[in-house]
């Protein structure tokens, strides 16, 4: 059996990968000075399930790795958001995008003052909403590949690195009884990644 400071050191770990994961994606699009290969639908609820997730890991007192963690990637995200917006053109749905996102991070710091009275309430209700928003982050991706039959801009590297993540947490999971979420969060990821492994090999020649 594994003690805690293990465990500890496991998270540690699966996160560090989690938070590198999005350095290909950065970097590829620094190069190839695009920020299309993310759809729009994909970066906003990440960045919402990023939003939730902080309120769950600080409200509830989670280890500092994941506080860390969840930080950071949100923080990638927001580089990838911004370089969508530098390279692309700015238009009329830019600026709902940007909008969106506001009202978002307005709704987050409206949310502190309730977080600092009732943290267990808040942190469990975002345990549930970052599951829910997870389940259905990357599917506005599938569908921007499968309609447009490109992967044009989209790291595989950034995939290919989330799916050993998800196949570490799996573990971590199965070895520590962590709750049943987490498990089921981390199957479906690795399921994702399995489908836009998929959709590189039909659209990426």
């Amino acid at each position: 059996m594994f003690n805690v400071n293990q465990l500890e050191l496991l998270v540690l770990i699966n996160q560090s990968v989690y938070c590198a994961a999005y350095i290909p994606s950065i970097v590829k699009n620094y190069r190839m000075k695009t920020g299309t290969g993310w759809s729009w639908g994909m970066l906003y609820t990440f960045f919402n399930g990023y939003l939730a997730s902080i309120f769950y890991f600080c409200c509830l007192r989670l280890p500092i790795c994941w506080r860390i963690s969840v930080f950071f990637q949100l923080f990638c995200i927001m580089i990838l958001f911004s370089q969508r917006l530098y390279y692309g053109v700015f238009t009329y749905k830019s600026v709902l995008i940007i909008l969106g996102f506001s009202f978002s991070i307005g709704l987050a710091l409206a949310i502190i003052p309730l977080a600092l009275r009732c943290s267990s309430l808040v942190g469990n209700a975002a345990e549930w909403i970052s599951f829910g928003i997870g389940l259905i982050s990357r599917l506005p991706q599938i569908i921007k590949i499968h309609r447009e039959r490109s992967v044009y801009g989209f790291s595989y590297t950034t995939q290919c690195i989330m799916g050993i993540a998800s196949l570490m947490e799996i573990g971590i999971v199965l070895a520590y009884k962590l709750p049943l979420q987490s498990l089921a969060s981390s199957v479906w990821s690795l399921i994702l990644f399995v489908i836009f492994t998929i959709q590189f090999y039909w659209f990426a020649g």
